[in-house]
């Protein structure tokens, strides 16, 4: 699987990062004449601050969606932990070439947290990390095209 494989929209355009962090963020570029007036958490007074321009983020790839739907994810047992750290290790640090081969049993369960991650609609509401087209590119990029 590679990693590195970029994650496009239904009309075939390049989604920019769903879950950046708050240090990605703060590198962006503002955008010119965004200046919103926001109010501060800790002490309420309110200020202005220019709104950063997050098309300008990395984009979107199949071992962040895989990581978003990790980070999303509270493993039952001590093996789900294991399984998720192992997983998010071969992404974080990956071959130079961003080539990821899982053992089956590990696999079977990260397919699983996938299609769990899939954004659905019940009577609760809205519940999943992920729209199904997502998805469907990372277990594609898995060898998974049902």
């Amino acid at each position: 699987m590679d990693i590195h494989k970029k994650i496009k929209t239904l009309k075939g355009e390049e989604l920019p990062k769903s879950f950046p962090s708050g240090a990605e963020i703060t590198k962006l570029p503002k955008i010119k004449d965004s200046i919103v007036e926001i109010k501060c958490p800790k002490c309420g007074e309110k200020m202005e601050r220019e709104m950063p321009d997050k098309n300008k983020l990395e984009k979107e790839t199949a071992g962040n969606v895989i990581l978003g739907c990790l980070m999303n994810y509270t493993p039952k047992d001590k093996f789900e932990g294991f399984f998720a750290n192992a997983i998010a290790g071969s992404i974080i640090n990956p071959p130079k070439n961003g080539e990821v081969e899982f053992k089956d049993k590990i696999k079977d369960w990260l397919i699983s947290v996938l299609e769990d991650s899939i954004i659905r609609e019940d009577e609760k509401g809205k519940k999943g990390t992920y729209y199904y087209w997502v998805i469907a590119q990372v277990l594609n990029e898995l060898g998974i095209n049902e």
